[in-house]
């Protein structure tokens, strides 16, 4: 039988690839081509500092809830609320089509 902590880390080490290419492809809707390049410079900018901050945040998660299980389940929550604020930011800014 599989352990829910191993599922969950399966499903975690599948995804954030496909989440990543899904978070350029928007990005690179919201600019020009020729700004293209200064937005992705500026992702990465802040990506950077951003994931040492979100191992932080998951092991302060752990400690807290005590479980691993847990602590993917909300950061599963605030990932999805994030990119469904970023995707309805998006559609309220950008022409159809």
């Amino acid at each position: 039988m599989i352990r829910p902590i191993f599922a969950l880390a399966l499903l975690a080490a599948w995804f954030p690839p496909l989440n990543f290419g899904a978070f350029f492809d928007l990005a690179s809707r919201s600019v020009p081509s020729d700004s293209l390049r200064g937005l992705v410079e500026l992702i990465n900018f802040i990506a950077n500092p951003s994931a040492m901050l979100l191992a932080i945040l998951f092991g302060w998660l752990k400690d807290v809830v005590g479980s691993f299980s847990w602590t993917f389940l909300i950061m599963a929550i605030f990932g999805l609320t994030t990119y469904l604020a970023g995707r309805n930011s998006l559609r309220k800014h950008l022409p159809a089509g």
